[in-house]
């Protein structure tokens, strides 16, 4: 109402014609719009970092008891030395998670950073590809782990122009979408390979079946495929889209490439195919 506001404070519009008026309320509507858009992309990051913010103190409080420290005050160290000791298997799970949340609330500030405000911003730093995909690897091992996936990384020593922390969060997208949709005690195998003057990094998995008209929807903001539905995985259509986002700023493209080979499996009814993800970079020749 910004417009009509400066332009008419008593509210009276009588006067314009019916194309001015038109005019008006598409502006008015563009504003609002504009508003809600902005306000549903605030609400989407303080919901995302309550919920990581939740997650670690649920953790924390599942290792170390919180009513075991306010009730022993002056020896709160000493109780957590013991837990430590008595429970090193679940304390370096409750770590690692710890890591992985704060992880992912940097990458939700470095989302809203660089794909929701309108000033965003990216630098070419020469970067070393494998290290960072391993950088990011880290953090889902466990889980990769606990559904029985068997991880294996090619050597790589080359070197790209690009902006590293988007990239790092791009890549953290695409492993936690491969999390959710892979095969249960299958693998995921994660190939570098250069071709000309273009360096392919492939995530290759057995994952849900991707129909050829998904190619491209997978990417849009809030899609959602209806085997992933019927199957009740967790997801708003968010990851691969924002993954994409990024790349696009690193000045790399997303290609998904379904049923690589014929192999196909079975798993609660439904069909897992040889799908996979590649990110293609232009490859520099000199640093």
């Amino acid at each position: 109402f910004l417009t009509t506001f400066l332009l008419f404070p008593n509210g009276d519009k009588s006067q314009l014609r019916p194309t001015h008026l038109n005019l008006i309320d598409s502006i008015e509507a563009t504003y609002l719009k504009v508003q809600e858009d902005k306000v549903e992309k605030i609400d989407e990051l303080i919901h995302n970092l309550t919920s990581l913010n939740t997650y670690t103190i649920l953790d924390l409080f599942a290792l170390i008891p919180q009513k075991s420290l306010s009730e022993n005050i002056n020896k709160q160290k000493e109780i957590v030395k013991d837990i430590v000791k008595e429970e090193p298997n679940t304390t370096a799970t409750t770590l690692l998670n710890l890591i992985k949340y704060g992880l992912a609330q940097k990458i939700e500030f470095s989302v809203f950073e660089k794909t929701l405000k309108n000033n965003s911003s990216v630098q070419q730093v020469s970067t070393n590809i494998r290290e960072t995909v391993l950088s990011v690897l880290q953090i889902f091992i466990s889980d990769f782990e606990a559904r029985g996936v068997e991880l294996s990384m090619s050597t790589c020593e080359e070197r790209i122009g690009t902006d590293p922390e988007s990239l790092s969060v791009a890549i953290f997208y695409i492993l936690e979408n491969a999390l959710k949709y892979i095969l249960p005690n299958s693998s995921l195998k994660i190939v570098f390979e250069v071709n000309n003057q273009e360096l392919l990094l492939k995530f290759d998995m057995l994952s849900i079946r991707i129909e050829e008209f998904e190619k491209e929807k997978l990417c849009e903001l809030n899609y959602r495929s209806k085997i992933a539905d019927r199957l009740k995985i967790g997801g708003k259509g968010i990851g691969m889209y924002r993954a994409k986002r990024l790349l696009d700023l690193c000045n790399c493209s997303l290609e998904i490439l379904p049923r690589k080979t014929n192999t196909e499996r079975i798993h609660k009814k439904e069909k897992f195919e040889h799908n996979q993800f590649i990110i293609k970079f232009t490859k520099e020749s000199k640093w």
